[in-house]
């Protein structure tokens, strides 16, 4: 039998990843200033590690996944037609690229959070409420 991938046993991490777990504990304390983090939707918050990645990260009961970006706790988005995945301005910078599903998904998480929006996406999100 195959272990997962993906564990929450806090025996299973090094300690690169217990100093990883820390300073996500301490980013989700100043969340509540950060623009992308909404906690009000973190039910069954858990700290889980990526067996093969070594990545650590938070994850809710609807799979919503926090991770670190730079000094920040972003979520950590996987587009829903092509799968795309990166940070919010990793995503919105590769939003001309996308299906129109995925663009109209990550319009509908930026209106969501109130977060900036390039030109294309804010003339694409006028045209589709004319």
């Amino acid at each position: 039998m195959n272990d997962p991938v993906v564990t929450a046993d806090l025996s299973r991490f090094g300690q690169r990843e217990i100093d990883m777990a820390a300073e996500l504990l301490q980013a989700l304390v100043r969340a509540s200033r950060s623009p992308t983090i909404d906690r009000r939707y973190m039910d069954g918050l858990t700290i889980n590690m990526n067996i093969n990645s070594g990545y650590v990260f938070l994850s809710d009961d609807d799979y919503n996944t926090y991770m670190m970006n730079g000094d920040q706790l972003e979520q950590f988005l996987f587009s829903p037609y092509d799968g795309r995945e990166g940070f919010y301005d990793e995503l919105k910078d590769e939003y001309n690229d996308m299906h129109p599903e995925d663009q109209e998904w990550l319009r509908d998480h930026a209106q969501a959070l109130q977060l900036h929006m390039t030109h294309a996406m804010i003339a694409d999100n006028e045209g589709v409420q004319s």
